[in-house]
This record gives C-alpha cells, structure tokens and sequence, in this order.
C-alpha cells in the first residue's frame, strides 16, 4: 500500500468531500506518478487518520454521485448483472465499496442517514451491502429511519437485499456518532 504524507491525503479526502471531481482526478493522476502506483493504490492509502474514512465515505455521505461514480470506475466496480445477488456476484465488489470506518459505517451507511438516493442506488447498483452493521449495530436501512429520511427508507427496502437477516436497529439511536459529519466543513 502506498504511503502518503498527511497533505496528500487530506487533499483527496478534500476534493471527495467538497465535489472536486477534476481536482480529485489531478491530484490522483500526479500522485500516482510521483509515487510509481495506481491512481486506485493512492486512493485507496487516502484514509482520514481520526475517522478512517475513505474519499467514498465523504462522497457518498454528501451525495456527490459523479465523484462516487468516478471512485468505483477508479476501483474497478462492476454494476451487478442480474442474476448476481450480493452473497454470490459474478464479480465481487472492490472492498471499499464496503469498507467500514472507526465506526464502523459504509458508505452506504453515510449516502442512507443523509437521504441521498441516487448515490443509495449507485452504490447498491455496485454491490454495496444494505445489512453491514456498524459499531452501534445498525444497518444502513436504520440510519435513514431514525434521520427521517423516507426517500432513502424506500429504496432501499426496495433495493436492498439482505436487509431481512439484519439486525438493524437496536433502539440507541445516535450511537454511531457520525450523524451528519459527512456534511461538515474541514
């Protein structure tokens, strides 16, 4: 894995997080040069050291849907076919579609507890998996209940699988403590 000082990082997790789509693919493309890896290798080493969070947890949790359109692609992410169900995809997920923060949230946990449903179904779209628990125990589909978020709630009943065998919720809201920190300034 790559390793990237603290500005570089911060610059990625930045661009995602504020909706920099040529920014994040300029600074991608020059750092994967100056370090002699992949764009994706250099994503993927953009990890907030407080939150853990990856450049897709900021996009996803602020509904930036070309920016999360663009780290899939940059991932290698393949939409699943129709027969695919999420226990059995011809083509598994890149692992940060599901990747956890020190919370224990997905990106799809962040794009359900702020209502952004087309990013919900891009992810899902993805192989993003709707019965993830996070460090409270909760699953995306109870992220967007307790934040009221109808739309989000809809869908992915709708689209999601999984979400049958998941626990949900278990009656402690709030306990994730991220609860709209996707939106905030840096």
């Amino acid at each position: 894995m790559a390793t990237l000082t603290e500005d570089e990082s911060d610059d990625i997790l930045y661009f995602a997080r504020a909706n920099e789509l040529a920014d994040l693919q300029s600074t991608l493309e020059s750092l994967a040069t100056t370090h002699s890896l992949s764009a994706s290798a250099i994503c993927s080493a953009a990890i907030d050291a407080s939150s853990q969070n990856t450049p897709l947890h900021y996009a996803a949790g602020n509904g930036h849907l070309e920016i999360v359109q663009f780290l899939l692609k940059l991932h290698g992410a393949q939409p699943l076919a129709d027969t695919d169900t999420l226990s059995n995809p011809a083509v598994p997920p890149p692992a940060i579609v599901n990747a956890k923060n020190g919370a224990g949230n997905t990106a799809l946990h962040w794009a359900a507890l702020n209502g952004h449903v087309l990013v919900i179904l891009e992810l899902l779209r993805h192989g993003a998996d709707p019965s993830v628990l996070n460090g409270a125990g909760h699953d995306a589909l109870y992220e967007a209940e307790v934040n009221e978020k109808e739309e989000a709630v809809d869908v992915l009943l709708k689209e999601g699988t999984g979400l049958d065998e998941a626990v949900g919720g278990d009656g402690n809201e709030g306990e994730n403590g991220e609860e709209g920190e996707a939106n905030g300034e840096e």
